[in-house]
């Protein structure tokens, strides 16, 4: 958990981020998820397996109308753009009430670094809720 907490500060808290980047300008992002760490309740567990069977695209990212598809192996979801600078982050509330966060930073080489975090809270057969953070990196694809 704690290397977690370390590779978010020094994503989002860090000057090595590009203070400059014009997220109005990107429509697409196409973003894979090589590592992450995850909750149950009893058990942290951390994977550098990539996250889900394929890439996560968000595309339609639209700053003026707070909107951003995002499109996965499960299907589609309009999500919320919750702020813009110099972090992109999107909100999305699943049909079931869990909550899930995404944040877009862009270092100063340019690389765009992505962090998802996911807040089940819909109960496990022992009551206990889940989470899970995964980290990658995107490319733009306008």
């Amino acid at each position: 958990m704690k290397k977690s907490i370390v590779v978010l500060f020094s994503l989002f808290a860090s000057n090595a981020i590009a203070a400059n980047t014009d997220w109005g300008a990107i429509k697409t992002l196409k973003c894979f998820y090589d590592h992450g760490v995850s909750y149950d309740g009893k058990n942290v567990e951390t994977s550098s397996k990539p996250f889900g069977k394929d890439k996560i695209v968000y595309d339609s990212i639209d700053i003026r109308k707070g909107t951003v598809r995002m499109v996965g192996n499960a299907g589609s979801e309009t999500l919320t753009i919750l702020s813009i600078s110099p972090v992109l982050n999107f909100v999305e509330k699943t049909p079931s009430g869990n909550l899930v966060f995404t944040g877009f930073v862009q270092d100063k080489s340019g690389k765009i670094h992505v962090v998802m975090s996911r807040h089940i809270s819909q109960e496990l057969m022992d009551g206990t809720p889940t989470f899970s953070q995964q980290h990658g990196s995107c490319e733009v694809l306008n």
